[in-house]
């Protein structure tokens, strides 16, 4: 299974499955000042893409702002990653593509109460590619970072963010990163070495 049918597989479960939208999203956002300045305080996190999760979150914010967003019980849609700074090690890639997840909610807690069929949906979603890719089993764990975020990691390294954020007004959302590549295929390379070691 190459990239493509990876990314193909991700958008059919998300939308086919759970009745999430596709978005055509833009590669580039202008997210209002007013949003920006709401949201300042809560952009330190980094997505399981190494930080760029927050790209396809603005321009969702900005389609979501113009009314442009259909009707839907969620929405998908998919992004390039560059980096503007130095890799650093082989986990922070120069460039790649993510996958990410996007919910309009009433409330912080009507956000956060979308977060755990969130978070289960996308690890046997995972869980289903690492079985299709030869490397069933391998292990799955969250981390919490705060009540509004938590990391999925595979094998001990992130590949995915989940979380709720103040959106303008009294508007907030839920958001996750569905499928990041390069990193998903390195954590589960790196696990599938690890489970092949122990158990020999």
């Amino acid at each position: 299974m190459n990239s493509l049918e990876l990314l193909g597989r991700t958008v059919d479960v998300w939308t086919q499955t759970h009745g999430y939208a596709l978005v055509d999203l833009p590669w580039h956002s202008r997210t209002p000042s007013n949003l920006t300045s709401r949201r300042s305080e809560a952009r330190g996190r980094e997505s399981g893409s190494g930080g760029q999760g927050r790209v396809a979150e603005d321009a969702f914010l900005r389609l979501w702002v113009s009314g442009l967003l259909p009707v839907a019980a969620g929405y998908i849609g998919w992004a390039p990653c560059i980096r503007d700074e130095p890799a650093g090690d082989d986990l922070h890639q120069f460039g790649g593509v993510t996958v990410e997840l996007f919910i309009p909610a009433a409330s912080a807690e009507d956000g956060r109460c979308q977060l755990p069929a969130l978070i289960c949906r996308e690890k046997l979603l995972l869980s289903s590619l690492a079985a299709h890719l030869g490397c069933a089993g391998v292990p799955f764990g969250l981390v919490y970072q705060s009540e509004d975020q938590l990391d999925l990691q595979l094998g001990g390294i992130k590949v995915g963010t989940y979380g709720v954020r103040a959106a303008y007004g009294p508007w907030w959302y839920a958001y996750g990163t569905a499928l990041a590549l390069p990193r998903f295929c390195q954590a589960l390379l790196a696990a599938h070495d690890s489970l092949t070691v122990n158990a020999a």
